[in-house]
C-alpha cells in the first residue's frame, strides 16, 4: 500500500508556509489590493524565510525544494491571499 502520508519535515515546512501567510500576508493584503501597490517587503521576506524560489536548486540561488514541497508552500500561501501567494510560488519562472 502507497503511503502519502507528509514527512515530518514536509509537516514543517507546511507549519512554516502558514505561519508565515497567517503572520506576513494575511495582515497587509487587502491594504495592497486597494492600493494596486506590489508587495515588495513580502516578496523580500517570503526569500529571506526560504519560501521563494522554492524548486531551484540551491546552487542557483533557490530553496532546492522538491515538487511536492514546492507545491505545499504553494497551496498553504494561498490561503490567505491567492495573488500575493503567485508572485511567490511562480517567482522560479523568472
Amino acid at each position: 500500500m502507497l503511503d502519502f502520508s507528509l514527512s515530518e519535515e514536509q509537516k514543517n515546512l507546511l507549519q512554516k508556509a502558514r505561519d508565515f501567510a497567517t503572520n506576513e500576508i494575511k495582515p497587509l493584503a487587502i491594504e495592497y489590493d486597494k492600493e494596486g501597490t506590489y508587495p515588495e517587503e513580502i516578496l523580500k521576506k517570503a526569500h529571506e524565510s526560504g519560501l521563494m524560489y522554492s524548486n531551484i536548486p540551491k546552487e542557483y540561488g533557490g530553496s532546492g525544494m522538491s515538487y511536492l514541497e514546492h507545491y505545499i508552500v504553494t497551496e498553504a500561501l494561498n490561503y490567505e491571499c491567492p495573488s500575493i501567494a503567485q508572485m511567490i510560488s511562480i517567482s522560479h519562472l523568472f
